[in-house]
């Protein structure tokens, strides 16, 4: 990989090579944090995210995953304050979720452990209390959503689904 510079330091431009010869150009998207430092957040190719992508804010890295023409593709993971993934670890194929999803709560027990399919949820989910503690299962491989166990230690619903337009 090849990275340009501008006249004032900033990265402009990334270009990956095989064999010698460009193989693609990329311009390196970064952001500014209040420290005045820059953070490298990925590369846009043809004006499409593709690659590994990290997002950030003032403290921490907010999230890490990999696009390929502009759209999720495997995991995401968002990791926390103390090196700990607090929020999640979610999979998507094609931009939509796939597979296993994992929440945590900010202690890093669990939150919600269950599956995607096509976007959607499926089979049996798992959803516990702040402290970790397995709250209800719910089973979403049917048309609704069916409660197998609930032991009544939270009176709060189950989290809706995210979108991944929702939040990167």
């Amino acid at each position: 990989m090849w990275i340009q510079y501008d006249k004032n330091g900033k990265i402009e431009l990334a270009q990956v090579y095989n064999n010698n010869q460009i193989t693609e150009l990329g311009n390196l998207e970064y952001e500014k944090l209040e420290s005045g430092d820059y953070k490298i957040c990925g590369a846009k190719i043809n004006n499409n995210k593709t690659g590994l992508w990290m997002k950030y804010n003032n403290k921490f890295l907010i999230y890490i995953t990999v696009f390929m023409n502009d759209k999720i593709e495997g995991p995401l993971i968002t990791p926390g304050e103390k090196d700990i993934i607090q929020s999640g670890h979610d999979c998507f194929s094609n931009g939509l979720h796939e597979g296993l999803s994992i929440g945590y709560n900010y202690d890093g027990t669990f939150s919600t452990v269950g599956k995607f399919k096509s976007g959607k949820r499926d089979s049996i989910w798992d959803f516990y209390t702040k402290k970790g503690i397995l709250n209800q299962k719910i089973d979403f491989s049917g048309i609704q959503p069916k409660l197998i166990l609930d032991n009544g230690l939270d009176s709060l619903p189950p989290p809706p689904v995210p979108k991944p337009s929702d939040k990167y």
